[in-house]
């Protein structure tokens, strides 16, 4: 969460003050990934988790464990790479807004107790790489990636919702819990 609290700063805001975006985001992916190990470490401990926290509903198995662990650490590393290779852009702030958002967006997919906050977290992914993909907006070859993502990412959308509706249709339920509950018992 702190990933996406530091995304919601004001673009002008943020490349105003670049130094500091750098060691927002930069802390924020340090508590992440601080976070994730502290919550796989509980996974280990007691097995499989479905709650809610903080309005998210959160489903950690050995699965999403994994993925939290591997989103966090490539997530730091990014972003460690990328304080280096943009320093003295004069876009670099908004760039590291745009990182925090998308990271943060992951994370949330990863531990997503329900298919409609899987599904909000996949498309503000989507967008957020969308974003990125035009940090350079002056060159042809990042205008048409972004284009082309971009339409394929709605239509991967619309699949996702269809997808969404039959998994509901099926098992009476979008909770990921309930979900793989059932499918066992079947």
């Amino acid at each position: 969460l702190l990933l996406l609290l530091s995304g919601v700063m004001p673009t002008t805001w943020c490349d105003r003050r670049p130094a500091l975006m750098r060691r927002l985001v930069t802390g924020a992916a340090h508590i992440a990934l601080l976070t994730s190990l502290i919550a796989v470490a509980g996974f280990l401990n007691q097995g499989r988790v479905d709650q809610s926290l903080v309005g998210l509903e959160i489903y950690l198995d050995a699965l999403s464990a994994i993925m939290l662990l591997l989103v966090a650490g490539i997530g730091t590393e990014v972003i460690r790479y990328s304080r280096r290779y943009l320093d003295g852009d004069p876009g670099q702030g908004h760039f590291f807004k745009w990182l925090a958002l998308t990271i943060g967006s992951v994370l949330v997919l990863v531990i997503s107790g329900n298919l409609i906050q899987f599904t909000l977290a996949w498309m503000a992914t989507s967008l957020r790489l969308h974003r990125l993909l035009l940090f350079y907006p002056e060159l042809a070859g990042a205008r048409l990636a972004a284009h082309k993502k971009f339409v394929i990412s709605r239509l991967g959308d619309l699949c996702l919702i269809g997808a969404m509706w039959l998994i509901y249709q099926t098992y009476g339920s979008l909770h990921f819990g309930e979900i793989f509950a059932d499918a066992e018992l079947h």
